[in-house]
């Protein structure tokens, strides 16, 4: 059970079984450190995603025009265009979260224009969190680092992606999403793993050096 130990200081000493004592101002810093670390990392997760997805379109389309020349008549003309339905199927969990805080806030869903930034919102926010838990967490079990990051990268894929979006009906059920979809999230999450551990380690060296040169 956690418990305080007086240290000497104005500050308790935060006890938890099966880790090292450490004290409030430490863990404090460290989630503070955690969380720039986690915009951060959240912004490298963006970066690769949008590396893989401009991958991703380019084969595609590379496969698509393939198959349109190999068809007898083939004009080279992609046939129809997606409903606003099917796009608003296709729009990622966070701006479908940031739209349903929108309708519970506002009544009024949020305008197109601003779709786009609201999602970015949830996502830099969402990583930010992530980067507090796993700072505070690291401060008491520095096994929550383990892997320079890709055990929590890996946890935080298969909470959030696996089991948190789909039960707030943000996403399909995992057993309906094709597999190349399960491998773009559980790599994403393993960059935002590694990125938000070797985030940490710089502030950490950068505020290191300050102390020594202070």
């Amino acid at each position: 059970m956690p418990g305080k130990r007086s240290t000497g200081s104005s500050l308790p000493e935060v006890v938890v079984t099966g880790a090292s004592p450490m004290s409030a101002a430490t863990v404090a810093r460290n989630t503070a450190i955690g969380i720039a670390s986690g915009l951060v990392a959240a912004g490298m997760m963006n970066a690769f995603q949008n590396g893989w997805s401009a991958i991703k379109r380019s084969s595609d389309a590379n496969a698509e025009r393939q198959e349109r020349e190999a068809r007898p008549g083939g004009d080279g003309r992609k046939g129809g265009r997606q409903s606003a339905e099917d796009s608003d199927k296709d729009e990622p969990s966070t701006v479908k979260a940031a739209d349903r805080v929108a309708r519970k806030v506002t009544g009024e869903p949020i305008p197109s224009p601003y779709r786009k930034p609201a999602g970015k919102a949830v996502h830099y926010g969402f990583g930010a969190l992530l980067g507090a838990v796993y700072g505070a967490l690291g401060t008491v079990f520095p096994k929550v680092r383990s892997g320079f990051g890709s055990i929590y990268g890996m946890s935080v894929a298969l909470t959030a992606d696996e089991a948190l979006v789909p039960a707030a009906g943000l996403g399909p059920p995992p057993q309906k999403v094709p597999l190349s979809t399960h491998v773009y999230g559980l790599a994403s999450h393993l960059v935002f793993g590694a990125a938000l551990e070797g985030n940490r380690r710089s502030i950490e060296r950068v505020l290191k050096t300050a102390r020594s040169t202070g």
